[in-house]
């Protein structure tokens, strides 16, 4: 086990719209464009800030890669439901 870590993502920041797939070693991952940075990387215990600031540098900026794993399909129905409680970053693209 690595550690603990809060992970926070600012769903306000997300350009829903921007959904994009990716294809990693087999896997479908989803992925969205984000206006600024929408998600910090924490440690909960100070010696493992070296290792929480190496992963947070792998995490592009301006991106919030997801981490779930499903059906095309399934993930669009639970992304428009989740669109209505939370619209986003608006973005006329």
């Amino acid at each position: 086990m690595l550690g603990k870590f809060n992970v926070l993502i600012d769903f306000n920041k997300v350009n829903f719209q921007s959904l994009n797939y990716k294809n990693l070693n087999g896997i479908t991952n989803y992925s969205f464009d984000c206006d600024g940075k929408c998600m910090t990387f924490t440690p909960l215990d100070k010696e493992l800030e070296l290792l929480g600031n190496m992963i947070k540098n792998l995490y592009p900026k301006g991106e919030l890669i997801s981490p779930l794993q499903s059906t095309k399909t399934r993930f669009e129905k639970a992304l428009n439901d989740f669109v209505k409680i939370c619209p986003g970053h608006i973005s006329k693209y």
